[in-house]
């Protein structure tokens, strides 16, 4: 029995969030080892341009607005903290599903 979560109401959230990720996984044609790797090997570049172009879109309206710098800071954060956190669970989630694979094989 797991304290933190003892209904393991956390662990059926999970494995549904895994589940209907792959599915959409599967669905848009990403069905063996190789094209899961090389998912897996762009997510992280992508999430890296969005910070890049979020970043880029704080210090231009920064320049545009400086009196509401600390507000337009924190939003920027918040979104590429949200966007790393996803990043990292789909990793998670495709790593596990490449795992999946290598062992059907």
């Amino acid at each position: 029995m797991n304290l933190n979560d003892p209904f393991n109401r956390m662990q059926k959230q999970q494995q549904g969030a895994y589940e209907s990720f792959i599915a959409a996984l599967k669905k848009s044609g990403i069905e063996d080892e190789l094209s899961a790797k090389n998912l897996l090997d762009n997510t992280l570049k992508r999430a890296g341009l969005l910070a890049i172009v979020i970043g880029v879109i704080t210090a231009a309206t920064l320049i545009l607005w400086p009196k509401q710098g600390i507000i337009l800071l924190v939003f920027a954060l918040l979104i590429i903290l949200w966007l790393f956190t996803t990043t990292l669970r789909a990793r998670k989630f495709i790593k596990r599903y490449r795992e999946e694979l290598t062992q059907q094989n």
